[in-house]
């Protein structure tokens, strides 16, 4: 027999995190003008396949980090928690904590590959900045599961 129980929670939506590619094209800058440093005609040929070497490696593992983030950072809207995951950082702040949220442009290093963020507010003092790729649509989703949630535009 059918279940006749609606009060299921909603599925969980996942957002992906924004990207600016302004932000892409500084990080590729900054892994690329060292390669072409190390890359240029030396004195020392064994200083300078050091230096290539230790550029190399530190190029690759950059590459490899920023991936992982790129690939892991999302923010989940669950049955009773927002979850933000970053790489290795992953915070879990239940619904009934969280007070408001508003639009940011704050620089400081977040679980987000965007400037255009959201900074949420939760608990005694306590706030993460996320950059959902449709703001609105985000809001409007954690509306739906934050009663009486502050959004302060």
């Amino acid at each position: 027999m059918p279940s006749t129980d609606t009060s299921a929670a909603a599925p969980d939506e996942v957002f992906r995190s924004r990207v600016d590619l302004w932000l892409v094209a500084l990080i590729a800058v900054g892994i690329g003008v060292p390669i072409v440093i190390v890359s240029g005609p030396g004195t020392d040929p064994t200083g300078a396949l050091v230096g290539r070497a230790m550029v190399g490696v530190t190029s690759v593992l950059l590459v490899l980090f920023l991936s992982w983030l790129y690939r892991t950072t999302r923010y989940t809207l669950g049955p009773d928690a927002l979850t933000v995951q970053s790489g290795p950082e992953n915070w879990r702040i239940p619904y009934r904590d969280i007070k408001s949220v508003r639009r940011s442009l704050n620089p400081l290093s977040a679980p987000a590959l965007s400037i255009r963020r959201l900074k949420i507010l939760y608990g005694p003092d306590a706030w993460v900045l996320i950059s959902p790729p449709d703001r609105e649509a985000f809001i409007a989703a954690l509306g739906k599961r934050v009663p009486g949630l502050e959004v302060e535009r």
